[in-house]
């Protein structure tokens, strides 16, 4: 599924690629205007939604992911050059991502807190979190 929304939001920034975490993604360097990683953030199981005793047991998992954006800015003290672009990079990414499914087996996408994750050296990094569902049905015994 994060491949799927690597390709969905390439055409939004300078570059897009995976990383496994938030701290791997903001390690890197931001080398052009702007720069996204998809990452995975948390799955969370709901109750499971079927007895087992009648049938196969069948779980929703609650899948978050984040988006971090890296944006270069320079000759920005304060950052507010940065924040003023980022918001631009924010509103297109939501737009693309809000109410689309990733694939067949995951409910549309829903948004999910944004934070600021760190000033760097010529740019700062921002991550927004999104939010959707899928099904697991296991085997009975």
């Amino acid at each position: 599924m994060l491949n799927d929304i690597q390709t969905r939001i390439k055409s939004l920034f300078d570059h897009v690629d995976g990383a496994a975490n938030v701290r791997d993604a903001i390690g890197q360097p931001i080398q052009r205007a702007s720069v996204a990683f998809v990452v995975p953030v948390r799955e969370r199981p709901a109750p499971n939604g079927r007895d087992v005793d009648i049938g196969q047991p069948l779980q929703e998992m609650i899948v978050t992911f984040g988006v971090v954006i890296g944006i270069k800015s320079v000759n920005d003290s304060t950052g507010n050059k940065a924040i003023t672009t980022l918001e631009s990079y924010r509103t297109n990414l939501r737009n693309s991502l809000y109410g689309w499914k990733p694939n067949a087996a995951y409910e549309p996408i829903l948004l999910g807190d944004g934070d600021l994750v760190a000033f760097a050296s010529g740019g700062l990094w921002w991550v927004d979190r999104f939010t959707t569902n899928t099904w697991y049905q296991g085997v009975n015994g």
